[in-house]
């Protein structure tokens, strides 16, 4: 499943010129989002946030909205030092 019902996924293309509109034609996040018809009011101020902390990466596949990586894609740290995940059940 690709996400919840009726939630809606947008291009790369569509992120990156919210964050150039905002960046360099110094566009407000209300406008930005009824320019490019975004739904969620609060999705170009995310979109915001993960490129200042991540650039163009933080919009790759296996992302969420926020630029954290999804929780599947994470790499699991062992706890202590010479410690491993157990791989069998």
């Amino acid at each position: 499943m690709s996400g919840k019902k009726g939630m809606k996924h947008y291009p790369l293309a569509v992120k990156l010129a919210a964050v150039r509109m905002y960046h360099e034609e110094g566009k407000s996040q209300q406008e930005i989002t009824e320019l490019l018809e975004i739904r969620d009011r609060g999705r170009v101020k995310k979109w915001l946030r993960a490129y200042r902390q991540d650039g163009t990466q933080a919009f790759q596949a296996g992302r969420s909205a926020d630029g954290r990586q999804s929780q599947s894609r994470r790499t699991r740290r062992p706890i202590l030092p010479g410690w491993r995940w157990r791989t069998t059940c």
